[in-house]
């Protein structure tokens, strides 16, 4: 009987062991490797379309930021031009001489970075009134697109703050206010002009006149509100990089995030420093969902420059003949490991966009990562109307063939359905079996 008890314990044990350690488990905890260290390579196409020689092509752009925070650090970086400091921002220049017509130039700039997703966690009871005001007054008075004593702004962050007085609290507050009462749009004629007509759009809400804005309106008005109740705030701008992104990244191996170019808000509490928050929250996002972006993310920011509506990159040209240059960007984003396996052996370029980029208009190509606007659902339903057309015209044969494999791929669906609920199954007769063994050690 002792030797049959210690068979049952040792097979329970060896069980368990295997259930535990299988990667199968239901139990193995599932992690998303979404912070590290990256390399973002961001390249430039100039060509002159033209047949006459430019005789001198001067371009100038932002790079990279170069600091250190929870959430982003620059760690090198390798410019292909000059760089100088403008404004609290950096920017390169880079000239040419003699370009020949319909000729392409190309040049890139290289970083190494450190991104991380944040978890903060703030004690409101630890949080103090801002120490000295006077070492932070660039991040309170009034600039470009940011309004902090405009009447609407003024009145809006006091009702919305009422009489609370812990700076973090008016910061939620504002916060929520941004996030739920501002309409996101990117066809809207006032968008990228700042916190003023914002505001204003925000009161045609109740008569269905509000036009809405951008990620950089959102960004002025929540830190023109910051400001009026004396909180210190900045516009980030640079590219938001989310976790569908980093699951295309696993898949692709690298991606073009040329077109994820945002703005956020970055406030300061004593003691806790720069915090983060990003107002910019799509239709029908509910309170967790805002929350979830407010001091703390699941995304990953690189940062650019501040208070940008969109991204600066300009050149100008001395010639002989009237003639411009065709622009392309691509901002190239990689783990830092798959970019030094790429550099071992060389492999295609998958999933990297290669499409002509407007520069001036850069921010509107967000649109497909944004909800469907009614002209976009109707356009999207007109051509759905078209392919229905053209399949109801082809030749019978041709349609049946067509149908097969979608009968072949439903049955793959459901073959694969089945062989989960098989594993599911498996697993729990195995923890039956456990739990009989155990029942039966005890007994005995």
């Amino acid at each position: 009987m002792q030797v049959k008890k210690c068979a049952l314990w040792l097979l329970t044990g060896m069980l368990a062991l295997f259930f535990l350690s299988s990667p199968d488990s239901v139990f193995a905890e599932i992690s998303e490797e979404k912070q590290g260290n990256y390399i973002l390579e961001y390249q430039y196409e100039l060509t002159n379309p033209s047949r006459e020689t430019i005789s001198v092509l001067q371009t100038e752009g932002l790079v990279l930021l170069p600091e250190s925070s929870p959430y982003y650090t620059l760690i090198r970086q390798q410019i292909d031009g000059t760089v100088a400091e403008k404004d609290g921002m950096f920017l390169f220049s880079k000239t040419w001489d003699n370009v020949e017509g319909q000729t392409t130039i190309r040049f890139s700039h290289i970083y190494e970075l450190q991104l991380d997703t944040l978890k903060n966690q703030v004690d409101t009871e630890k949080v103090q009134p801002l120490a000295d005001a006077k070492n932070y007054a660039e991040f309170l008075k009034k600039e470009k697109g940011i309004d902090p004593q405009h009447e609407l702004i003024r009145k809006t962050a006091e009702e919305v703050a009422g009489s609370e007085s812990n700076p973090y609290i008016k910061a939620w507050r504002l916060f929520e206010f941004v996030a739920t009462k501002m309409k996101y749009n990117l066809d809207s004629p006032i968008k990228n002009t700042g916190a003023a007509n914002a505001i204003e759009d925000i009161q045609k809400a109740g008569t269905d006149l509000q036009q809405g804005g951008t990620c950089y309106d959102y960004a002025a008005l929540y830190v023109s509100l910051l400001r009026n109740q004396g909180i210190p705030a900045r516009v980030v701008s640079g590219f938001k990089v989310t976790p569908m992104d980093i699951s295309d990244l696993d898949k692709y191996k690298k991606i073009d995030i040329i077109y994820n170019l945002h703005s956020w808000v970055e406030f300061y509490l004593e003691p806790y420093g720069w915090l983060f928050a990003d107002p910019t929250i799509q239709k029908g996002a509910d309170r967790e969902d805002i929350s979830k972006n407010f001091v703390q993310t699941d995304n990953l920011y690189i940062k650019k420059g501040y208070n940008l509506p969109f991204d600066i990159f300009k050149y100008s040209i001395t010639s002989k003949e009237k003639t411009g240059v065709n622009v392309r960007q691509s901002a190239i984003l990689k783990r830092n490991q798959d970019a030094e396996e790429e550099n071992q052996e060389p492999a295609p370029q998958k999933g990297v966009s290669q499409s002509p980029i407007n520069i001036q208009t850069v921010i509107d190509a967000r649109r497909n990562l944004v909800l469907k606007t009614e002209e976009f659902q109707k356009a999207r339903e007109e051509l759905r109307q078209n392919k229905d057309k053209e399949t109801e015209r082809l030749p019978e044969e041709k349609t049946k063939e067509k149908e097969k494999p979608q009968y072949s791929k439903q049955k793959e669906i459901k073959e694969t359905n089945n062989h989960e609920k098989g594993k599911v199954s498996f697993w729990k007769r195995l923890l039956d079996f456990i739990k009989s063994l155990i029942h039966k050690l005890f007994k005995e």
